[in-house]
């Protein structure tokens, strides 16, 4: 059975009589539908996501403070590489060692992202709703200035 089949499936089962089984089938179409959308997608593929979320359970709000870290260790490679690229103030290291520290602060910054998802209570579903009439709004704005 393919995800689209299992989603079909799911969704008709959501339809029929049993109003118990209606609501389980209905919540499961919606999580196939997620899957199916990250799968495709590859929103923050990390690996082994349930560990850091036992950090964040682990550590809970003390994390906050190394969220804020990591962004500003983030903010501090892009703007090397800026000053790199754009001129700017010399910066001792070459462009490959910015980019090597571009990904890796990337990485950390998008495991603390999900940590502080967890922490918060916010699933998925509500980010990329956002998300959705961000890019939409953006795309408007694009639109506009054609």
């Amino acid at each position: 059975m393919t995800l689209d089949e299992a989603i079909k499936h799911c969704t008709e089962k959501a339809c029929g009589d049993c109003s118990e089984c209606a609501e389980e089938h209905q919540q499961l179409a919606d999580w196939l539908r997620m899957l199916k959308y990250l799968k495709e997608n590859s929103v923050m593929p990390i690996y082994r996501k349930q560990d850091w979320l036992q950090i964040a359970d682990y550590h809970g709000e003390k994390q906050i403070p190394l969220v804020i870290e990591e962004m500003a260790e983030l903010t501090q490679a892009l703007t090397k590489y800026i000053r790199i690229t754009q001129g700017g103030q010399p910066v001792r290291k070459t462009i490959g060692e910015v980019r090597e520290n571009i990904k890796e602060e990337l990485s950390d910054v998008m495991v603390m992202l999900i940590q502080l998802q967890h922490l918060f209570y916010i699933d998925e579903v509500a980010i990329n709703q956002i998300a959705v009439e961000k890019l939409d709004r953006t795309m408007k704005l694009m639109e506009g200035n054609k």
